[in-house]
């Protein structure tokens, strides 16, 4: 009973001693600024926490101490890279942050460049951008549990691409256009403004997106949701599965195509024309002069207003007022 006592006591006092030394390493953060070449592109990896500023190419690393010679930052082709290399990192200094009781690293950067043209970023690195900054073509690209906190980027085109659980909020005005595309689980919040807004999405990701383009086209498919707000000409849609798309605001031309069992709400987006083929979806709308229809496989169509009908063909299908459905 003695001994069982003692070797509880030394598992105690053990357990204790390592989150004693995993508060002393917190305690230990170590902060190194490094002068860099110039670059205009980010790649960012594991759980870095990142602030871009604008400023002179450098980098400041505030790290717990015990990783900071692990920590890498280098400048090649232009972008800057920021990762912890996990493979020289020594098991017992892994072991101070696994458990339950095991401590969450240190991992944040400042970095400060007069320009962003591109980011990538993975693993469970998170990015804040407090200025605005203008670019070219500007390209985000997202993956893993990655998140956007804020961006703003004034640019002549932008294309975004966001899979897995990866989540941003974000700002974008482009002169020409601003292509998007949202995979797995990915959730984006946009601001944009642009002349053309080409949005896709699927898997179960979800949008939501206000913006002032010329023209707007949407893809949306699998379980994904999409809301999305703007100020346009023109409108394209084109929907699949079970995904659900909601749009708002004011456009001049509506044209949809849906299959399966997807659903378009675009009740609250009036427009003079409407063109619907549909096989076995469903759409709400609001066209006030002319309404085209090709509806099979037990479609539905509800519109608000009183406008025209031309009629290619309706087999097992609906079309009525809104106020019947």
């Amino acid at each position: 009973m003695k001994r069982m006592i003692v070797r509880t006591l030394g598992i105690i006092i053990s357990a204790a001693a390592l989150l004693f030394a995993a508060q002393e390493v917190h305690a230990q953060a170590k902060e190194e600024i490094h002068e860099l070449s110039s670059f205009n592109s980010l790649d960012i990896q594991d759980d870095f926490e990142v602030t871009v500023t604008k400023g002179n190419y450098s980098v400041k690393l505030t790290v717990d101490a015990v990783l900071a010679e692990y920590v890498k930052s280098y400048v090649k082709g232009h972008t800057l890279y920021l990762f912890l290399d996990e493979k020289a990192v020594p098991k017992d200094i892994k072991k101070l942050y696994k458990g339950r009781n095991g401590m969450t690293a240190i991992m944040r950067a400042t970095v400060y460049t007069p320009e962003l043209e591109s980011v990538v970023m993975s693993d469970q690195a998170a990015l804040t951008v407090p200025d605005e900054y203008a670019a070219g073509s500007f390209q985000l690209s997202m993956t893993d549990k990655s998140v956007v906190r804020a961006l703003s980027v004034n640019c002549t085109t932008a294309n975004i691409s966001m899979k897995k659980s990866s989540q941003a909020t974000m700002t974008i005005t482009a002169v020409t256009d601003v292509v998007v595309s949202t995979e797995n689980s990915a959730k984006l919040q946009l601001s944009s403004s642009s002349k053309d807004l080409s949005l896709s999405a699927s898997g179960s990701s979800e949008q939501n997106v206000s913006s002032d383009a010329g023209t707007l086209t949407a893809t949306t498919e699998g379980s994904s949701s999409s809301v999305v707000s703007v100020n346009t000409g023109k409108v394209y849609v084109s929907s699949a599965g079970s995904s659900k798309l909601q749009l708002n605001g004011t456009a001049s031309t509506l044209t949809a195509k849906g299959t399966r069992s997807c659903n378009i709400d675009a009740l609250n987006l009036p427009v003079e024309e409407a063109e619907v083929t549909m096989n076995s979806g469903s759409i709400t709308l609001t066209p006030s002069k002319l309404l085209t229809v090709d509806l099979s496989g037990g479609s539905s169509v509800y519109f608000n207003g009183s406008p025209e009908f031309k009629i290619s063909q309706i087999i097992k299908s609906t079309l009525a007022p809104y106020g019947t459905k």
